[in-house]
This record gives structure tokens, C-alpha cells and sequence, in this order.
């Protein structure tokens, strides 16, 4: 701790040394005030300073005032004095002196701290950018001088003016945490509030939520279930000859995707398109109905008549009202036979009832020859010509007598006198294709061309492939589609013995990457630490099969391998039919394989070890018109189904090549129908 004194004199501040007997640096005293009375500089000091007694540093105008001091009282002066007080001149003052007189020579002596209160310190400063010189509050006077000590308080803040800079973070509150954000693609990174002043700046704390549909645009997705309605299940289908699965609706909603659990049910008489037929044979049904194309029908037709189902036909009758034979119009009964009611009642042998001998489709009025001849002429109207000795439709037989009548063939329309083909476009071998401009969805184009007798064209070879694109105009509708829909499988196998079997029309598997089985990879490749997934396929019929496989964080590949016997990865594995991983663009792989019947293993293999998700999508197109699809003419990384909602195909009219798409865009179309 240091001490400085300060004195005032005439005005003038001066910093002087400690009272007598005390020494005093006085390099170490601040300026600081008098404080209370002090002595006149114009009076001598009443002590004389011994020789312990420090110098006093003499600056200005007190220099001149203890100059003047020192030549009033000082050595020098003593002889104008020593007369009045000579020994000689005692005996005549001394009784003039006496001791009440004694103040009246010797001057009083006061001290100078007398009166002085010393708490006016100097102002604090800084000494430096981090440490305040303070002053205390007290003082201390000495010789009339307030004397002051100091000391150095360190500023945690800094130092500014004299002061010590306050806490910045003193009234801060850190009640503004940053914004939520996407830490990646399943958590969220949400910040603490309230955070923590350090050094005036907010900081927070976070923390990661996990987001249970996915993190996007730094919020947690929201269930995509929400709002979502199964109830369009996949459409049914024959599992087998006499099984037919249909599907329990409602669905059940995973992910945003509908699935729905199917129903096998078995079908006595078989299963065709879609559905059980209700019998084989006429036997199988009861009551006046008979069987038709696998449905019990009533019989109200000329070949199923009536509560016993008689064939009017093989009788040469009708069915009149739908429940008994009889004759036709235009006809009569003779005996047991219905015979045309302009047979002639005279020219014949025969009686009245009895038919004239004429060709198929002669006049009446014609039957006028002698005895048992009858000539003839051909009914024009009905584009009947004579040929031998018969009438019939036309020669070229493209007319057909249906009822008594004369109809153009199938495949034909009457124009004037003849049949002509029926093909609004091009004819190619038996084949009929026509282009429809308008633009139009999928089913609409179907429609369409279900209306002219005809479906989406099928494409099956090449040739055929030229044909349809020479007819597009523009990128057109051809009749293939995925009609497997959207099935879903999240189960994962790890070898044969347990791998989920792939329905007959495809369907799409997606998991997480869960450690199951690893061995030699199934593209020949060594044995590289990568998880394997297999799926079993198994095939009754050639078709064309698209398989790809995509994942979120890792380039997967795809093997397609026969299926061997028994369990673990070499036992149920024989020969390698396809192993792809360049076809696929980025994150996927890509098989498109028409397959002939048998066990399949398709396997799903990581080129190192993978994390995050995968989906397996197993694809069978299908024609609208039935045909095998054995033929495909895909572009480069088609189809894909992008945005899981690509079912139909497209053909490009510059390339002829393929491509799915959404079967809501909207397309002109080929269509298709055999002569």
C-alpha cells in the first residue's frame, strides 16, 4: 500500500514528506485534498527540524515562501534582537517582566492536522487495460497534509475512464435459441432455452430428437399415414389353376404406403381371369341354367331352352320366349320340322307342307318346275350369289349367314355390296394398328381402344416394335403395364431356408439394413464384410421380369442366381443367371430378364459394410391384350418407377424405345387388334 500527502499552500498544491521522524517517499503520494485549516504561509514555523527530519521538495511559489521564512526567523536575525535582551540591561527590566508577560514573547504553537478531515481522495485511474488504481475513501493527515494509499484491483472486464467495465452478460437473458435444423435425414437438432451469457454472447445447449418419419426442411415429417384411406387393394388375381386371391380390404397404412393382406380362396371348378368359375360343365349348375364360359346362365337361347335346357337348334327351331321350342319367323310347322311359310302349294310332288327341295336361300315364287324340279334365284338383297348349287353369301366369303342373314365376317364392315377390312390405320401380317391423336390417361387410351375392338398395342418381336413407332406421331401409349401394384414386405431373410417369396406379379421389399448373413458375394466376388438379403422367386410361366435394387447410402448389388437345395448361402444357390452393378445409375442396381419356369433366388449384397435402407422392386409387366411378354426394348436405366408411381409404358416416337410412366400423364396411343 502506498501514501501521499499533499499540503496547500497560497493556493498551491504540494506534495510533502511524513511529520518528523518519519521518512516519506514521496514519489508514492497522489494528489488529494488539504482537508480542514491550514497554517499561513506567512507565519514561521514554530519547530525547528532536527537533523533526522527529512527535506521537503520545494516546487514554485513555496519555494519563495519558505525563502521569506528563513530570513525572518533564521540565524541571521538574532543580533537586532540579542540588545533588548542583554545581560548588561537586567537589573532594569526585570522587575518590569513578569511571568503573566511571558506569552506576550514566545509565539504559540498549533498543530497543523488540527481541524482536518481527510476524505476527499484523488480520483481512481487506470493503470493499465485489465488493472484500476483505487484510492480509500480515508485519509490520512500528517504536517497538514491528507495523506491517501492505494491499491491495484484487476479488471476482469477491462478497464475504461477510471472504472472497471462491468459483466457484459450482466441483464442479458438468452431466451433466443438458434432455429431448429435436420442434424440428417432421421433426427432433429433442437437447442436449449435458456442458454448461458459468456462474455456477453448466448450460447445453448441442444440436443438430438429422433424423428420417426424423417427429417426434411428442419422439421420432423409428419406420419404419412395421416389422412390415408385403404381401401383400393390390388386387383385379384389366380394364384394357380384353382386358387384365386383376393385381398381384405381395408388396407393398413405403413410409411404412407397401403397394405393389404391377402385372402386365398380355393375355387372347385377352376380359376380364370381374375375370378372362380362357377362350373365346368352344364351339370354343375341347378335349376333352367346351363354353363357358360365358366358362369351358370338361364336357358333363354336357341341352343338352351326352356326348364330343361333343349338345343332348339339341333331341331330346327327356336327358343320363343325363352321357354320353349317352336318355329321361327317366316316358318311353319310341317309334321315335326318347320318349314318356310312361302313353301308352294302346287309345282311339287309334295303336299303343301312339305318343302320344296330348293337351295339354301331360294325364293319361294322361284319353286316352279314340273314335278319334283324346283328352279331358283338368289336372294340379292342379302348379297346371296349362286355357287354350285347353293346360294351363299358371297364368293370371296368374307359375308357369313348369321340368323338367316347375311353379315360381314369378323374383322370386316360392309361397304355398299362388299366386306371390307375393318382397320382404321395400317394392316401388318394379321394385325391391325391405328394411332389415336387425342391426348388421353392410360386407361382412357384402353378405353378407347377397347371401343374400336381393339387394346394398347402388345409389342412382341422387333418388326412389331417399328411398326407401332412408325404410327406415333408423338410419344404414345403402348398396352404394357405393372399391374402387381405396390405390394410390401419388410421382412428380410438371411439365407434360403427363410427368405420371403416374391409374389408371382412382383412387388417391392424395403428395410433397414439390419446385419443378417454375408459370404461370398453373389457376383463373384470375394467375401467383403457387406450384408446379403435374399428373396425367392418362383416362376410357372416365360415372362420378363425387371428387377432393381436402390439404397440411401450405399451402391447394393444385385445377383439373380437358380435356387439350389437346401439351407445357407452355397447350399441353396446353383448356377449365376445375372449379377449387375454398373446398370443402375448412383445408388441402384438393375436386372430386366425374361425367365423360363423355376426357383429363382434373387440376393441383395453391399460392396462394403452398408448402412442405412434398401428396396428390392420385382416388376412384371403385363399387355392389356393378353400377350406373353417375352420382348422388351427398355432405355438405358428404365423402368425405374420413379416416385414409386410409374406402372405404365410409354414408346418414344424418335428411338422406339420404352420408358414408365405415371398412368395418369396424359399420351396419344397405338392400339392394336388381329383380323
Amino acid at each position: 500500500m502506498r501514501a501521499r500527502g499533499f499540503l496547500v499552500i497560497g493556493g498551491a498544491l504540494l506534495v510533502v514528506g511524513c511529520a518528523t521522524g518519519t521518512d516519506v517517499d514521496t514519489t508514492d503520494f497522489a494528489k488529494g485534498g488539504s482537508g480542514g485549516d491550514h497554517q499561513d504561509a506567512g507565519q514561521p514555523e514554530t519547530g525547528t527540524p532536527t537533523d533526522g527530519a527529512p527535506d521537503v521538495k520545494k516546487d514554485g511559489p513555496v519555494e519563495a515562501a519558505d525563502a521569506k521564512v528563513e530570513a525572518e526567523v533564521g540565524p541571521e536575525a538574532a543580533p537586532d534582537v540579542a540588545p533588548e535582551t542583554a545581560p548588561e540591561a537586567a537589573p532594569d527590566v526585570a522587575p518590569e517582566v513578569s511571568p503573566e508577560a511571558a506569552p506576550d514573547v514566545a509565539p504559540e504553537t498549533t498543530d497543523p492536522c488540527s481541524g482536518v478531515v481527510c476524505n476527499t481522495p484523488p480520483v481512481n485511474n487506470c493503470k493499465d487495460a485489465n488493472t484500476l488504481e483505487a484510492f480509500n475513501p480515508t485519509g490520512v493527515c500528517s504536517v497538514g497534509v491528507c495523506l491517501y494509499s492505494s491499491h491495484d484491483e484487476p479488471c476482469t472486464w477491462g478497464c475504461s475512464m477510471g472504472e472497471c467495465k462491468p459483466d457484459p452478460c450482466i441483464g442479458v437473458t438468452c431466451t433466443t435459441p438458434p432455429a431448429k435444423q435436420c442434424s440428417d435425414a432421421t433426427q432433429l437438432k433442437v437447442y436449449d432455452s435458456p442458454g448461458t451469457c459468456q462474455a456477453g454472447t448466448c450460447s445453448y445447449a441442444s440436443h438430438l430428437e429422433p424423428c420417426q418419419f424423417g427429417c426434411a426442411g428442419d422439421a420432423c415429417a409428419g406420419d404419412p399415414c395421416i389422412g390415408v384411406t385403404c381401401t383400393t387393394p390390388p386387383p385379384s388375381s389366380c394364384t394357380s389353376a384353382t386358387v384365386l386371391r383376393t385381398f381384405a380390404v381395408p388396407g393398413v397404412c405403413g410409411n404412407g404406403v397401403c397394405g393389404y393382406n391377402p385372402v386365398d380362396t380355393p375355387c372347385p371348378h377352376g380359376c380364370e381371369d381374375a375370378a372362380c368359375k362357377e362350373c365346368t360343365v352344364d351339370a354343375d349348375c341347378t335349376g333352367s341354367n346351363w354353363c357358360n364360359a365358366g358362369k351358370c346362365v338361364a336357358c333363354a337361347t336357341d341352343a338352351h331352352c326352356g326348364a330343361s335346357c333343349t338345343d332348339c337348334l339341333a331341331i330346327g327351331q327356336v327358343c320363343q320366349g325363352g321357354t320353349a321350342c317352336g318355329c321361327g319367323a317366316a316358318t311353319k310347322m310341317c309334321g315335326e320340322a318347320c318349314v318356310s311359310t312361302s313353301s308352294p302349294a302346287t309345282g311339287c310332288s309334295a303336299a303343301s307342307c312339305d318343302a320344296c327341295p330348293l337351295p339354301a336361300h331360294a325364293t319361294a315364287t322361284d319353286c316352279s318346275g314340273a314335278g319334283s324340279t324346283c328352279g331358283f334365284v338368289c336372294d340379292a338383297a342379302l348379297h346371296r350369289v349362286a355357287e354350285a348349287s347353293a346360294c351363299v353369301c358371297d364368293a370371296a366369303k368374307h359375308f357369313v349367314e348369321v340368323g338367316g342373314a347375311c353379315q360381314c365376317d369378323t374383322g370386316y364392315v360392309p361397304q355398299g355390296d362388299t366386306c371390307q377390312l375393318d382397320c382404321p390405320g395400317t394392316v401388318v401380317g394379321s394385325n391391325c394398328y391405328w394411332y389415336e391423336s387425342a391426348a388421353m390417361t392410360f386407361d382412357a387410351a384402353e378405353a378407347v381402344c377397347a371401343g374400336k375392338s381393339g387394346h394398347l398395342a402388345s409389342v412382341l418381336s422387333a418388326a412389331e416394335n417399328e411398326s407401332v413407332r412408325a404410327l406415333a406421331a408423338s410419344n404414345a401409349w403402348i398396352g404394357l403395364r405393372d399391374l402387381q401394384g405396390d405390394k410390401v414386405a419388410s421382412e428380410l431373410g438371411d439365407d434360403c431356408t427363410d427368405a420371403p417369396t416374391i409374389d408371382a406379379l412382383g412387388g417391392r421389399y424395403a428395410d433397414s439394413t439390419t446385419p443378417l448373413y454375408d459370404d461370398a458375394a453373389p457376383c463373384s466376388k470375394s467375401t467383403n464384410g457387406g450384408d446379403d438379403m435374399f428373396f425367392r422367386l418362383d416362376v410357372t410361366a416365360s415372362w420378363t421380369w425387371v428387377f432393381t435394387a436402390t439404397s440411401s447410402a450405399f451402391d447394393p448389388y444385385l445377383g439373380l442366381w437358380t435356387r439350389g437345395s437346401g439351407s445357407g448361402y452355397t447350399g441353396c444357390l446353383s448356377s449365376s443367371v445375372e449379377c449387375d452393378d454398373d446398370d443402375g445409375p448412383g445408388l441402384s442396381s438393375r436386372i430386366v430378364r425374361t425367365l423360363d419356369p423355376g426357383s429363382y433366388m434373387l440376393i441383395v449384397d453391399a460392396a462394403d459394410d452398408w448402412y442405412g435402407s434398401f428396396t428390392l422392386r420385382a416388376r412384371r409387366f403385363t399387355f392389356t391384350d393378353g400377350a406373353t411378354h417375352v420382348y422388351q426394348n427398355w432405355s438405358g436405366e428404365e423402368p425405374n418407377d420413379s416416385g414409386s408411381n410409374e406402372a405404365c409404358a410409354e414408346i418414344n416416337s424418335s428411338t422406339g424405345k420404352w420408358n414408365d410412366i405415371p398412368c395418369s400423364n396424359t399420351h396419344p396411343a397405338v392400339c392394336k387388334k388381329p383380323l
